[in-house]
């Protein structure tokens, strides 16, 4: 059993023990394309990921932010109430 990555850097000399064996030389270029497929759509994968986690970021910043200025509020209408309260 090869390693795709094997089979990718020698093809030709696994497409020729392929066909020694009896077998369909085309396996080799077929298995080679899927696998091409395969890395690609991994990095497509990797590429939303890393899209996911910086508006998950940019959410969560967004959210204690305004967080912030809740408290912020709050805070100094407290304020507001124990200086007129004379405190």
């Amino acid at each position: 059993m090869y390693s795709l990555r094997y089979l990718r850097e020698n093809a030709d000399e696994v497409r020729a023990g392929v066909a020694a064996k009896g077998y369909p030389p085309e396996s080799v270029d077929l298995v080679v394309e899927l696998d091409r497929r395969r890395r690609a759509i991994l990095v497509e994968l990797e590429q939303k990921r890393h899209e996911v986690r910086s508006t998950s970021r940019s959410i969560g910043s967004a959210a204690d932010k305004a967080e912030r200025r809740r408290t912020d509020r709050q805070n100094a209408g407290r304020l507001g109430r124990h200086k007129a309260a004379g405190r």
